[in-house]
């Protein structure tokens, strides 16, 4: 039966709603420095991962540092998220994708832009460094096979310009990183650092498919009250423990990604969970929830 220790615990935690994230899924490009051939003339190099990231499916976030940039006569910097299919490692995909921008007009700052079009920018820059570089987030919110919409933030730096979010368009199932410039200048550079791209699960998604559903409880079921499980086994609190916070955050994200099929009460009567007294401890405490919604309505 459930102890009243464990209906003290309930309630304490019931009175708040905690949340967690977790790193899905991570792409990253090598520390690297490109260089633009001795020639005559504008020149394009680029580069791009071999790997692809879910980012059709789930919020992705693209960071990066800018550590150098031979910027005389660089017409054009690019670092991006793209469906692989945009890319031709032969001659680049210039505007495609979700992307960083510089260019030197009158000083050299970063935009945020999407398949062509300008979004909110910082403008202008110092010039990048290994002590001060341009450090940027870009942090992409899908909404089905329709795109989605992108945010963009540079550390240290005041955002200018339209800080709407930015919608872009494509198969972003098998989005890879790509970082290009173009420059007339011979043996220009361009250095870049920590540049990976990480997928944030949803609160609840314990099994990493998008959707918060039976498979999720189950899975917090049948870790009941541990205290050294992970967001895989119903830990989405990083405290260790499977236990009402992780309860109440399923809960409250029932139905994410799909809509819920049933609900949450219904898929609690047929949790199949080893143990009889961890499943009449978790029905307990999910009827103690229910009825504390019920009151605050």
């Amino acid at each position: 039966m459930c102890t009243p220790r464990f209906w003290f615990a309930a309630v304490s935690l019931a009175l708040s709603v905690l949340a967690g994230a977790a790193r899905a899924q991570t792409i990253s490009m090598p520390n690297n420095t490109l260089e633009v051939a001795p020639v005559t003339g504008g020149y394009a190099v680029g580069a791009a991962t071999t790997e692809g990231i879910n980012a059709q499916n789930y919020t992705v976030e693209l960071h990066g540092k800018i550590t150098g940039l031979s910027h005389s006569n660089v017409s054009y910097v690019e670092v991006s998220l793209m469906p692989r299919s945009y890319w031709n490692p032969d001659n680049g995909a210039w505007n495609a994708g979700v992307y960083v921008v510089s260019w030197d007009a009158s000083g050299l700052g970063l935009s945020l832009a999407a398949d062509g079009v300008g979004g909110p920018y910082v403008y202008p820059l110092s010039n990048p460094s290994v002590s001060s570089p341009w450090d940027f987030t870009i942090t992409l919110t899908p909404n089905g096979p329709s795109g989605g919409s992108a945010t963009y933030e540079v550390a240290g730096q005041t955002l200018l310009g339209d800080t709407t979010p930015l919608a872009y368009s494509g198969d972003y199932s098998d989005a890879i990183i790509v970082v290009q410039f173009t420059s007339s200048n011979a043996n220009a550079e361009l250095s870049f650092i920590d540049l990976y791209a990480t997928t944030i699960l949803h609160p609840g998604d314990a099994n990493g498919d998008g959707i918060v559903n039976l498979s999720d409880l189950q899975i917090l079921g049948d870790n009941w009250l541990s205290t050294t499980a992970a967001w895989s086994t119903g830990d989405f609190t990083g405290d260790g423990n499977v236990n009402l916070a992780d309860l109440q955050i399923i809960g409250d994200n029932w139905g994410h990604g799909t809509g819920p099929d049933l609900a949450f009460d219904e898929a609690l009567s047929i949790l199949a969970i080893p143990e009889p007294t961890a499943a009449a401890c978790i029905l307990a405490a999910a009827s103690f929830m229910t009825l504390r919604r019920s009151r605050a309505m």
